[in-house]
């Protein structure tokens, strides 16, 4: 689990340690590998981001979820970015799951250490997302 010090020793700069509680996040419960591979992310992606607002292990998420778990983050970038090249960076950073969210203004994104797969998009219709396969399976069409 991160603490202040874990941040240090590990290095890890791509988000400030003060602003995870910010997020309605408790750092205690955080998993470090989320973190290791978010520092990955971002040296890879070289495009500032931010921890979007209970995107992390916050309480409005299913005790079922990986964000409950401390193993998810949800981010969005400060400015316009390709959503292929973050889909691309995440996998190089080795997360499992990914899912791309466009809510009609913006895209952000969730991350998470699944051990299997898992790709989805989402997007917002009269308030409700829609959620699909990022990739459909060719032999199914």
């Amino acid at each position: 689990m991160v603490n202040k010090e874990l941040f240090e020793l590990y290095n890890i700069d791509c988000v400030k340690y003060s602003d995870i509680s910010k997020t309605g996040a408790i750092p205690e419960k955080i998993n470090l590998c989320l973190f290791t591979k978010l520092q990955k992310f971002q040296e890879v992606i070289k495009n500032p981001f931010y921890i979007v607002k209970n995107g992390l292990n916050s309480g409005v998420h299913s005790s079922k979820s990986y964000h409950f778990k401390g193993l998810a983050v949800d981010i969005a970038f400060f400015k316009d970015i390709d959503w292929y090249d973050v889909y691309k960076a995440s996998l190089e950073a080795c997360f499992k799951g990914v899912g791309i969210y466009w809510n009609g203004k913006k895209h952000s994104f969730h991350f998470d250490c699944r051990p299997e797969y898992g790709f989805w998009k989402a997007f917002k219709k009269d308030g409700i997302w829609i959620y699909s396969s990022l990739f459909k399976d060719v032999k199914k069409e």
